[in-house]
């Protein structure tokens, strides 16, 4: 599915990549880092589902996450658009 035809709204958790400035030995770089997102769901391929924060005038959107399938966890809908 690429676009929903009613833009649904989920929480999406998922494993986000990160770094440090400074190499420090003692922090665990593989600890997995868990984030939350939720959002509307604007676009769902195989490859990414995009989440945006705001539905604007005209129906434009804002604030938009692109989370690659590969880290994606959970995919919960909490509802659907009428």
């Amino acid at each position: 599915m690429t676009r929903p035809a009613a833009p649904v709204l989920a929480i999406v958790a998922w494993d986000d990549a990160w770094s440090t400035l400074d190499h420090d030995a003692t922090v665990d770089t593989d600890a997995p880092y868990r984030v939350t997102t939720v959002g509307w769901i604007v676009r769902d391929t195989p490859r990414a589902i995009v989440l945006a924060a705001e539905r604007l005038p005209g129906g434009a959107w804002r604030g938009i996450t692109r989370i690659p399938r590969a880290i994606v966890l959970r995919v919960e809908i909490i509802s659907h658009r009428k």
